[in-house]
């Protein structure tokens, strides 16, 4: 299946299609772990019940655009805020492994789709 996926994604899709993916991807990945986020906010009791709204998602999935280098603090400005717990911290490292392996394989697609013989 592996090796399946691999072929299409190198010689049969096309690159807007494949650029559409990884965006499909990465956008997924920020979505999901925000709301893993939210989850955990409502569930640790960090937040009061109202907090418990689009604020504090929108919260999360800063936080989450910022772990994988999508926002930064002279885009949306500096604010203190507290600290994250250690469930945000462990679910923030995972993201960033994911998004690390997810740039790691989009540009080895890219490289062996640039590196092969050219049809014509």
């Amino acid at each position: 299946l592996i090796e399946e996926c691999w072929y299409l994604l190198v010689n049969v899709v096309s690159w807007k299609r494949l650029l559409l993916i990884n965006a499909f991807v990465e956008i997924t990945v920020i979505v999901l772990f925000a709301t893993v986020l939210t989850a955990i906010a409502a569930i640790d009791g960090s937040c009061t019940p109202c907090a418990i709204s689009g604020s504090l998602f929108r919260r999360k999935f800063l936080l989450c655009l910022t772990t994988v280098r999508l926002s930064s603090d002279s885009v949306f400005g500096w604010e203190e805020s507290a600290p994250s717990t250690d469930y945000e911290v462990l679910f923030l490292t995972l993201e960033g492994w994911i998004h690390w392996l997810l740039l790691n394989l989009f540009s080895a697609i890219i490289v062996t789709r640039a590196m092969r013989p050219q049809r014509g």
